[in-house]
């Protein structure tokens, strides 16, 4: 949220693109993390990630959903997030050089924060409550799906709201 406020803030047309392009991808990564959550829950009504313990041998379909939307949370490269983040970071080296590095330090501790609790989550040794429930239903794999599809079309043809985003900034430049 703060890269696509920083995007937003260097009045630069890429900068603002990416703010745009994050933000929607970020309306669609969300929800989709947390009905992820609310499904987990459902199962074992806890929320404590230290009760999780190899859920990948037991929900393997949920383990790839999950991993896919935390790489496209991080703005993995080859996701939708990855255009808006380099086009952020275009806009910020446009308006402050240093300001990159600085960015730098909280985004790789973010990186590894995530990966250390899908780590924790899903490997490690099996919890004796996990072994009683299953993976995903159909029904909760086409909610996350019906999530999950703006962000392939957005990968896809991202063109679309970058002239969106575009139009936007040139809009609102005319009336500053």
């Amino acid at each position: 949220m703060v890269l696509i406020l920083l995007g937003i803030f260097t009045n630069t047309l890429e900068g603002f693109q990416g703010g745009i392009l994050m933000s929607i991808t970020h309306s669609f990564v969300s929800p989709a993390l947390f009905c992820c959550v609310g499904f987990i829950y459902d199962r074992y009504e806890n929320r404590s990630i230290i009760n999780f313990r190899g859920l990948a041998r037991y929900m393997p379909l949920m383990t790839i959903l999950i991993f896919l939307l935390f790489l496209v949370e991080i703005g993995f490269p080859l996701t939708a997030n990855f255009i808006g983040e380099l086009l952020i970071l275009k806009g910020m080296f446009d308006v402050i050089h240093y300001f990159i590095l600085i960015m730098c330090v909280p985004y790789v501790l973010l990186v590894a924060m995530i990966f250390k609790t899908f780590n924790t989550m899903f490997f490690g040794p099996v919890n004796y409550e996990i072994t009683k429930f299953s993976d995903l239903t159909l029904k909760e794999t086409c909610a996350l799906l019906v999530l999950m599809l703006p962000l392939i079309s957005i990968f896809i043809f991202p063109q679309l709201v970058l002239d969106l985003g575009g139009y936007m900034f040139y809009s609102y430049s005319l009336f500053s």
